[in-house]
């Protein structure tokens, strides 16, 4: 009961600086996603205009907090090796599913181009989805945390039955 009620006290820490941190690394997910995109078409993508304008997004500073509120639950109470782990697990799926993402979205963006000036696509900064490609990173990352505490709460509800 004790380390319920330490994780309750936890969990808005983490929430509020997961919040502040999703301030200072918006930015550079950015750039990475216009570099993968620029990237993978073999710089057929170009992008223009000023990036200095753009601030975090609701939906990435809520999915991220949730995500880090979530992640901290669903680790709780583990050994050290164990964190370590799933840390290194979970990291690994969001880059690679953005990794993914952002392959199968630049190819699909250069195939639908049909008037491209030299076969370059140019598009603004903010055409992007930068929201749905980090929050589907984050879910795809969560998923094997998540399946692994509904495993674990399946296997005690079936050893308390008599």
């Amino acid at each position: 009961m004790r380390r319920a009620r330490r994780s309750l006290l936890v969990l808005p820490i983490v929430f509020i600086v997961a919040v502040v941190a999703s301030f200072c690394f918006e930015e550079p997910y950015r750039r990475m996603m216009r570099s993968f995109y620029r990237g993978f078409t073999h710089n057929k993508i170009g992008f223009f205009g000023k990036s200095a304008l753009f601030s975090a997004s609701d939906y990435f500073i809520i999915g991220f907090a949730l995500f880090c509120v979530l992640f901290t639950f669903f680790i709780w109470g583990r050994s050290f090796k164990q964190c370590m782990l799933w840390a290194v697990l979970t990291v690994v799926l969001f880059f690679a599913v953005i990794t993914v993402t952002a392959y199968f979205d630049s190819a699909a963006i250069v195939a639908k181009c049909t008037s491209c000036k030299g076969g370059k696509v140019l598009m603004a900064n903010n055409q992007l989805k930068y929201d749905r490609v980090f929050i589907a990173g984050l879910i795809a990352a969560l998923l094997p945390l998540a399946a692994r505490e509904v495993a674990e709460r399946r296997t005690i509800k079936k050893k308390r039955r008599p």
